[in-house]
């Protein structure tokens, strides 16, 4: 293969990765709208709802950690309660912190920017807590040691805390959507 062989078919790699992004926005576009013109979540969108969610999202969050060390279907059921909720806080922030830069106007993305810089500091000072709390138990000669049950329902609860954070902290500080 020759060197203008070679550059020709990564010329059509990069035209053909620019044609599927431009797609992949046009369908992300179309959503956005749709999320936009959607009036069926409307009585969820009020301050006061997307704070209750929020609440609850986050206790079914870290009930995870809970359920997750019992036995039994809990954990199942938590899950279930976890993703409904967090599909309720999504259609009431209609999807804000899902949507790329070019379809978001600048108050929406400036928003959202620093949500993601607060989320980011909360669930960092959570897990900090956690550690100086194991810390502070093995120095006091507590019993915290966990079973690695324990330990991968909590690693669980904080990896879906970390996720649904953003949409929490936009639900519950944006005065209306």
């Amino acid at each position: 293969m020759t060197d203008k062989e070679a550059e020709s078919g990564k010329e059509k790699m990069e035209d053909r990765a620019k044609e599927m992004r431009a797609e992949m926005l046009e369908k992300i576009e179309a959503r956005a709208q749709a999320a936009m013109n959607d009036e069926r979540y409307d009585r969820l969108r009020t301050q006061l709802m997307r704070r209750i969610l929020s609440a609850l999202l986050v206790l079914s969050a870290l009930l995870i950690a809970v359920t997750g060390a019992m036995d039994g279907g809990w954990l199942f059921l938590n899950l279930i309660l976890f993703g409904g909720l967090w599909f309720l806080v999504g259609k009431a922030t209609r999807g804000f912190t899902d949507f790329p830069d070019e379809l978001v106007d600048e108050r929406i993305r400036s928003t959202r920017n620093k949500v993601y810089r607060y989320a980011y500091i909360s669930v960092v000072a959570f897990l900090a807590l956690v550690v100086v709390i194991m810390a502070l138990g093995n120095i006091a000669s507590l019993n915290l040691s966990l079973t690695g049950d324990q330990l991968f329902a909590g690693a669980m609860a904080l990896f879906w805390l970390a996720i649904v954070t953003p949409a929490v902290i936009f639900a519950w500080t944006e005065p209306e959507l």
